[in-house]
């Protein structure tokens, strides 16, 4: 099945929260894709959004900002499972006492609803009496829910959010790149023994740095950067486009960069190729010069039921994986489709792409719908492509 065979996130597009969730090019995740949707797959394998945070100071910012409560809670008996809401599996009521509320929860008691229950982008099922740091957003319907790639922690490993709320002054921690804190986490001897990426970025025509992030990529033994495998590390450059990156392991490592900041034409990013590193080497005066690629929009049109029509989620991916290609990053968004039944992509790199369409609700090892492959190749302005849906036969399931 096309579904089983291509690689995609899908935190793009919540239908309950109603709101777009990780809208950025992603990374890619080995396996069956992670459905971050309602009632999608039980068996995802992980929620990865896109963007890294500049810091968890600024990220517990912005989250306060767009969240309608925000409150210490303690996990009280009685979640459970709402098998079907709206013809939606997947659903959980999730009760807590609030402890302390920072925004918009007046109440001692409060329903948290988890749209994504029994999927890796979901609350999971901790012990009641488990105290967390819960930020809601709320729904169409009124509800609070909570988000998947959400700050939203247990307490002992909310403290960035709970210095941020309490306006408390943030720690060297809080405002260290993320990726600093779980390189640590993950090998805390990185501390005396890891190595140090220093230098600059630049755009061909001078222009402003402050939005581009670095990766730096895991390569396989020749060296070759996988862009659907791990990533080492990836950060933010500073304002004047320096930067530096610490606590990295030995290693060979493939460095790219990307700016960004939206642009509907063109895109500035960067190969700058592999890096060596040993124990204790720091790395400095590395330079990082960006040029443009062109951008363009795709449109798809999804020839569906009308009945279909509020549940068709749309993907689009690049057809080769693991080459290099232009762009540092591997390509891959989800939309909704308009009134219209169109899906469209904007600043999409030139290239060769796979399109898909999946139905939320939909477990995707055993779709109800399918659709014969589709391409659609990207070499100017627009693109087009056309899928039409089918149901599944019964047969079609068989070994």
């Amino acid at each position: 099945m096309v579904f089983q065979a291509l690689l995609y996130q899908a935190c793009s597009i919540d239908p309950l929260v109603g709101c777009t969730i990780c809208p950025m090019r992603i990374k890619t995740i080995p396996l069956i894709v992670a459905l971050c949707f309602a009632g999608s797959l039980r068996t995802a394998q992980a929620c990865v959004c896109s963007e890294p945070a500049v810091s968890d100071r600024e990220e517990a910012a912005a989250e306060f900002q767009a969240a309608a409560v925000v409150f210490e809670g303690e996990l009280l008996p009685g979640g459970h499972e709402i098998s079907t809401w709206n013809g939606k599996p997947g659903l959980s009521m999730i009760p807590f006492r609030v402890i302390r509320s920072y925004k918009g929860a007046s109440d001692e008691f409060l329903e948290v609803y988890d749209a994504h229950a029994g999927t890796d982008c979901g609350f999971g099922e901790p012990k009641p009496g488990t105290k967390f740091f819960v930020y809601g957003f709320r729904g169409e319907d009124g509800k609070i829910y909570i988000q998947a790639c959400s700050r939203t922690a247990s307490l002992d490993a909310a403290g960035a959010d709970i210095r941020f709320g309490r306006n408390d002054p943030p720690t060297k921690e809080d405002l260290a790149p993320p990726g600093e804190k779980w390189r640590l986490y993950r090998d805390p001897t990185l501390t005396e023994r890891g190595a140090s990426l220093i230098g600059k970025v630049r755009r061909e025509d001078g222009g402003d740095v402050s939005h581009v992030f670095l990766t730096l990529w895991d390569v396989d033994e020749n060296g070759a950067p996988n862009r659907a495998g791990s990533i080492a590390a990836r950060q933010k450059v500073n304002g004047d486009g320096s930067f530096e990156i610490r606590f990295l392991a030995s290693g060979q490592y493939d460095l790219t960069a990307e700016d960004l900041h939206e642009n509907s034409t063109a895109e500035y990013v960067a190969e700058f190729g592999n890096v060596t590193l040993t124990e204790r080497q720091v790395l400095s005066n590395l330079v990082v010069n960006l040029h443009p690629e062109p951008l363009g929009t795709v449109r798809v049109t999804v020839i569906a039921p009308t009945e279909l029509h509020d549940r068709i989620v749309v993907g689009l991916t690049e057809a080769e994986t693991e080459s290099v290609g232009k762009f540092p990053d591997h390509y891959g968004h989800t939309v909704g489709v308009d009134a219209q039944s169109e899906a469209s992509f904007d600043s999409v790199p030139y290239g060769h792409y796979n399109v898909y369409v999946m139905l939320t609700g939909d477990d995707l090892t055993k779709p109800s719908w399918t659709h014969d492959e589709v391409q659609v190749e990207l070499n100017g302005n627009h693109a087009e492509a056309v899928v039409k849906l089918r149901k599944v036969r019964v047969s079609d399931h068989q070994p």
